[in-house]
């Protein structure tokens, strides 16, 4: 059902693509990426820029494979949409530890007008939501459960004895659940307002603030 649920994802959000012309501010971006793309600008010290770069370089990665048109600009986000579907799901499982929460949750973003709106678009908002969804997967999927045990939801949830300390056992999933928030900081400022979220996911988890 879920891989039923992505094909349906994308039937959905591929019509975009070739649906719209820019908005304008989805040609202001567009246009710093070509400058990339050509290697006019590459850190775009000619423009004033006012969003954080991620995007920008990642649109330009796919100029040079379909040319100077509109839907090559959106390729990163279409992507980032459909990639939202099963990460998505993830999040669910790794919360709730309950296929039908699962499902509905992948459903939910699938179906999701918004997203299918946002998601063949030059935007940086479909990177973002991406990227913070990636990174509250990241921190759902362990959960301490005592000084001396960890419960890794990753792995069907079955219970690992860790020794010594707890904390030690942290570092790599602060790393990797602070990485990918620091890629959805790059991509859009607002990010910052979802780092409470990130954090008070982890504290309910049994996270040490360590």
């Amino acid at each position: 059902m879920l891989i039923g649920l992505f094909f349906v994802a994308t039937a959905f959000r591929l019509h975009g693509l070739f649906a719209n012309t820019f908005h304008a501010d989805e040609a202001l971006f567009a246009s710093w990426s070509r400058l990339i793309a050509v290697w006019r600008d590459p850190l775009l010290q000619s423009q004033i820029i006012d969003k954080p770069p991620l995007l920008f370089y990642l649109q330009a990665i796919f100029y040079p494979i379909f040319g100077p048109v509109e839907w090559a600009a959106r390729m990163p986000n279409i992507i980032a949409s459909l990639l939202l579907v099963p990460v998505s799901g993830i999040l669910a499982w790794r919360m709730f530890n309950d296929e039908i929460t699962s499902i509905l949750a992948v459903a939910f973003v699938a179906f999701s007008p918004m997203a299918i709106q946002f998601s063949a678009t030059g935007f940086t908002d479909p990177m973002l939501t991406l990227f913070v969804t990636a990174a509250l997967a990241a921190v759902a999927g362990i959960k301490v459960t005592s000084n001396k045990q960890m419960t890794n939801e990753a792995d069907q949830g079955v219970a690992q004895s860790m020794p010594k300390s707890i904390a030690g056992h942290l570092i790599w999933p602060c790393v990797v659940a602070g990485t990918i928030f620091g890629l959805a900081s790059a991509t859009k400022y607002q990010a910052w307002l979802f780092l409470p979220l990130v954090i008070g996911l982890a504290v309910f988890n049994n996270w040490k603030w360590q």
